[in-house]
């Protein structure tokens, strides 16, 4: 009998890390959380070809590659070497819509807000817009792909 009880008691144990393993796993790897990290990480690495990839039909409109290329050249150098910190998502006005806010601290060792609104397209997730600017401040420092 107390054999079994510890049997059934591991198998338990072993159930409740499983599930929450996965859970944590779910919750950090969700399409929209990947296509923004994948974005940041981009632009930060100075890969403004395959950030651009990312990006809606909408904000491909309104930014051609050249100009997208300009900008990533001038903000890659300043956040060489960081990583990002997402500071939270949240769901827009419709199940299609979502913004995730990250965090990356410069060169300058000021922190910096970047904040991607996302949009589902054609059953992918894509950038809509991007803005960045210092965190303690209302100053946007570049402007919206998307008008």
């Amino acid at each position: 009998m107390l054999r079994k009880l510890v049997v059934v008691g591991g198998l338990l144990i072993v159930a409740i890390l499983a599930i929450t393993t996965i859970n944590a796993y779910l919750k950090t790897h969700t399409p929209t959380r990947q296509v923004s990290q994948k974005f940041i990480s981009y632009v930060v690495r100075d890969d403004a070809s395959s950030s651009y990839s990312l990006f809606s039909d909408t904000a491909k409109s309104t930014q051609s590659v050249e100009n997208w290329t300009k900008t990533v050249t001038n903000i890659a150098p300043f956040f060489k070497g960081k990583k990002a910190t997402l500071l939270g998502e949240t769901v827009g006005s419709s199940p299609d819509q979502t913004t995730a806010t990250y965090d990356i601290t410069g060169v300058d060792n000021r922190d910096y807000n970047f904040v991607l609104s996302l949009v589902k397209e054609n059953n992918q997730w894509r950038v809509y817009s991007f803005t960045s600017k210092l965190a303690d401040t209302d100053n946007t420092q570049t402007g919206s792909l998307a008008n």
